[in-house]
């Protein structure tokens, strides 16, 4: 066996060629290794970037609607579908302000292909991730108002799991084409060191860009060659036609991609074939085999009303007028309702003209924001034709729109108002003190409400129940936003109403002052007759008997006295303040006023009262009591039965007042029981009410005393007697 010689030029060449093929296959290796990482690290920022994008819109929409199942939904279904991200998380402002948060965080991690549910604790453990380059985010916002921050995480573990897949079936290719670059290197230089290597070296320099066959080496050239440049041929052919259908693959699959969550159509235009995926026939309620493959099968679900405009869309994309396929129709269900989708399309091949010969595209359900673009349009229509004046202003409170109404109700025009300070309204009815009690209200609870007397643009005024709240962002006030209502003629109305009340009930309380004045007139007049006749005709009058008649005259005149006063008190009912005093007086007082007519019918007042002692205002509950004793009277005044009752009950129950105050009178029609509070309305004869005394009772219960009142019909015993009758219920709040 001939030895080897270590320094010969061959082994030493050999050595070197091998050595220099090692080196240059492990760094083109590992360059290609780092190329395929940066191009997988790439596509994947590209595929999440597209994600996020689509991501976007939906989960913009979810927040404005406050609807975080949904969007928790379709995060958690984004990380399901999509292995290479790691993580994606989510700042939901909008939520956040309503559970008193900055904001209200979610998001779902892949933790070994479990789908977790992202918590506080895990938000600390995942921020290690913000130190690496793989991830995007995004801010979300509404009317550019950031509503949101969106963030996603791509898997470091997926790359290095899909390089080291890439390496592990690469590596025995690898190792062949080392050996074989190692043994032909040997060959060459043993046989061909020179010529053959520079032939091929110049056959391959000499290789055109449109990857031509390389150029045959010549006889001397060793068969080795021929055969290496021959497959080196075919591979590079075959590898075009694998870069070509995967172009087109890539294509179809990152347009998937964007519509993750949305149907999916692929149109061969030549054969007019449509594939439908699974998921755009289960949009609109279909099953997988209930749809035909065609283009027709599209076309005939389209809305008759928007059947023109998509099909012209297309035929514009296809012809090329168009840059980009994006038509909003509505799509017919198979339950016959209707939804909207978003059709978006690519052109992903051509035929040997340029002509597009096939389309992929999806389909989105967009008739959530449709709905939406309808609920603005008509809140734009409630602010445009409100009764009620709306104006708005900056946070500098300047104005910057006000409605129809508020020009109506103001006399002022928009254009007249706009970049003004609402002061030009304000008139001197209120002092500072009232303003800035209103705006540290406004600004301190982002709400004031109560009156406001406003000046006209002809220098009237109006008396406004206003309403005005503060609109702020992150935390900030942009926005004030003012809502008036003129209560100038209520007012009015109700003064008119109140005096015609009253009169009422003067006329009535006359009428009460002249049966109680009968007796004590008729004891006064017996009483100073019989002393004059006994004057006049010289009678000795017995001094014990004189101080007897005068002192009946004069009690009798203070009763008089009281009656008047009483009756005085009754009628200053707008001049009086609250005062502490024992429901029980106030029920008597009422009695005593109406006793005349009490008696008069022949009607017994039974009282069950717990005495409580109130704070409010006294008159005001007298003449309601009145108004309520007096339509009981009158209800058993045109009845004939043999006993006649009014029964007064006083109790008190979770710091109310509970007056109850019924009668034996038969009750109140079912027709009008529900109308008897209104102004006006009596079901009596003209010469008897006015339908004033129970509406002047409701506004003063509801209004003034800030309690409530309501009537029923109640069946009762008492004295182990049966009775129907009607039954006002009074309950006001007591400190």
């Amino acid at each position: 066996m001939k030895s080897i010689n270590l320094n010969s030029l061959s082994v030493k060449l050999n050595f070197m060629i091998i050595t220099i093929i090692t080196i240059a296959i492990v760094i083109q290796s590992l360059y290609y290794i780092l190329n395929i990482k940066a191009s997988y690290e790439n596509n994947l920022q590209q595929q999440s970037k597209i994600n996020l994008i689509e991501l976007k819109d939906s989960i913009t929409h979810y927040i404005d609607a406050y609807e975080v199942t949904e969007y928790e939904k379709l995060l958690k279904t984004n990380i399901q579908h999509n292995k290479y991200i790691k993580a994606i998380v989510l700042n939901d402002f909008n939520t956040g302000k309503i559970l008193g948060e900055s904001s209200y965080n979610s998001g779902y991690v892949n933790v070994s292909n479990e789908i977790i549910s992202i918590n506080d604790e895990r938000m600390k453990r995942i921020n290690f991730f913000e130190k690496s380059r793989n991830h995007i985010s995004t801010d979300l916002f509404i009317k550019n108002e950031k509503v949101g921050f969106l963030k996603m995480y791509i898997s470091e573990t997926y790359v290095s799991d899909r390089i080291k897949n890439y390496i592990i079936n690469n590596l025995i290719f690898v190792i062949i084409i080392y050996f074989l670059l190692v043994l032909i290197s040997v060959n060459l230089i043993k046989r061909f060191f020179t010529r053959p290597l520079d032939n091929v070296i110049n056959s391959i320099e000499n290789n055109s860009s449109n990857v031509e066959s390389i150029k045959k080496l010549d006889e001397k050239s060793s068969y080795e060659f021929e055969v290496l440049s021959q497959k080196f041929n075919e591979m590079t052919q075959r590898v075009l036609e694998h870069q070509d259908t995967l172009k087109k693959s890539k294509l179809t699959w990152e347009f998937a991609l964007e519509g993750t969550g949305d149907g999916l159509w692929d149109w061969d235009i030549i054969s007019n074939k449509v594939y439908f995926s699974k998921q755009w026939k289960k949009m609109i309620g279909y099953e997988e085999n209930e749809l035909s493959d065609k283009f027709d099968t599209w076309k005939n679900l389209i809305h008759n009303d928007d059947i023109d405009y998509v099909i012209a869309e297309v035929d514009n994309f296809i012809r090329g007028r168009i840059d980009t396929l994006a038509v909003e129709h509505r799509l017919r269900c198979k339950d016959g309702s209707y939804k909207w989708i978003l059709s978006r399309g690519i052109i992903i091949e051509r035929d040997e003209l340029g002509s597009p010969s096939r389309l992929t595209g999806t389909h989105s359900d967009i008739s959530k924001i449709k709905e939406y673009e309808l609920g603005i349009k008509e809140t734009a229509v409630v602010f445009d034709n409100t009764s009620d004046g709306i104006l708005l202003t900056d946070k500098n409170k300047e104005i910057i729109n006000v409605n129809k109404a508020f020009e109506d109700m103001s006399g002022y025009k928009k254009e007249q108002l706009l970049g003004k300070n609402p002061k030009i309204l304000k008139s001197q009815y209120h002092d500072q003190k009232y303003y800035e009690n209103m705006w540290a209200s406004i600004n301190g609870n982002g709400s004031w409400s109560g009156n406001l007397l406003n000046i006209n643009a002809d220098g009237t005024a109006s008396e406004l129940i206003t309403t005005i709240n503060s609109i702020s962002f992150n935390d900030k006030i942009e926005y004030y936003v003012a809502v008036y209502h003129d209560v100038t003629l209520q007012k009015k109305q109700e003064q008119i109403i109140s005096q015609q009340s009253k009169t009422a009930a003067l006329g009535e309380m006359i009428g009460n002052i002249s049966h109680q004045w009968r007796q004590p007139l008729s004891i006064i007049s017996t009483a100073s007759t019989g002393l004059k006749f006994m004057i006049e005709y010289n009678h000795d009058i017995d001094k014990k008997e004189l101080i007897n008649q005068l002192e009946q005259i004069n009690t009798t005149t203070q009763y008089l006295s009281n009656t008047i006063e009483d009756f005085r008190n009754f009628f200053k009912v707008d001049s009086i303040d609250k005062t502490n005093f024992l429901v029980s007086k106030t029920i008597n007082k009422a009695i005593k006023l109406v006793k005349a007519n009490l008696d008069k019918n022949f009607i017994t007042v039974i009282e069950n009262i717990e005495d409580k002692t109130i704070y409010s205002y006294e008159n005001l509950l007298l003449q309601v009591l009145i108004n309520i004793i007096n339509n009981a009277t009158d209800a058993l005044k045109e009845i004939e039965i043999k006993e006649k009752f009014i029964f007064i009950d006083v109790c008190t129950n979770d710091k109310k007042l509970l007056i109850s105050i019924k009668d034996n009178g038969g009750g109140i029609s079912k027709e009008i029981i529900d109308r008897i509070f209104e102004p006006y309305f009596t079901t009596k004869h003209e010469s008897v009410g006015t339908g004033l005394g129970l509406y002047m009772s409701f506004e003063i219960i509801t209004k003034q005393l800030d309690g409530n009142i309501f009537a029923e019909n109640l069946t009762f015993k008492h004295d182990d007697k049966t009775y129907d009758g009607a039954c006002f219920n009074i309950e006001l709040n007591y400190n």
